[in-house]
């Protein structure tokens, strides 16, 4: 009787235990990402500078953020599956302008080597609303699936 009474009870721990292995193994995959591209656009006038950021709707650590180049054109090639909140930021320029940037030196230099600059430095920073930096206030959402999509962004003043 005792044997019998232990079989169950061994068969039930297997069971559970592959019932939490199981559960264990069917988390977000957080390396399963999509490509998404762009371009953003304030009332038909391109960005030429910020950075463009998915967080995923459910799951605020599931992010993914991308870079606009002075055509207004980002490239995120490791957004969060699924349905995200998008934000867009837009820093303000410095209180010297960005034409002293061009040929400043973005990291350390080694002897004998030429520093590396900052390269394309937008000559105009287009402003945009802070409520766009906001995943609360942006308004923007998007469904991102595996593989590439395109996704413009066009913000408005208003």
């Amino acid at each position: 009787m005792l044997c019998r009474h232990s079989a169950r009870a061994l068969g039930g721990l297997l069971l559970l235990m592959g019932l939490l292995a199981f559960s264990v193994g069917c988390g977000r995959n957080y390396k399963s990402r999509g490509t998404v591209k762009g371009k953003v656009t304030i009332d038909n006038k391109n960005l030429t500078t910020g950075l463009v950021t998915f967080t995923h709707k459910d799951d605020p650590g599931y992010t993914a953020s991308a870079p606009i180049g002075t055509d207004g054109v980002y490239h995120m090639p490791d957004a969060p599956i699924g349905e995200c909140k998008v934000t867009v930021k837009v820093e303000k320029p410095p209180m010297m302008g960005t034409k002293h940037l061009k040929d400043a030196p973005v990291g350390p230099v080694m002897p004998g080597e030429k520093a590396p600059t900052a390269g394309k430095i937008p000559k105009e920073i287009v402003p945009i609303p802070e409520k766009y930096s906001r995943a609360e206030t942006s308004g923007l959402t998007f469904v991102v699936k595996t593989g590439e999509q395109d996704f413009n962004i066009p913000l408005t003043e208003k």
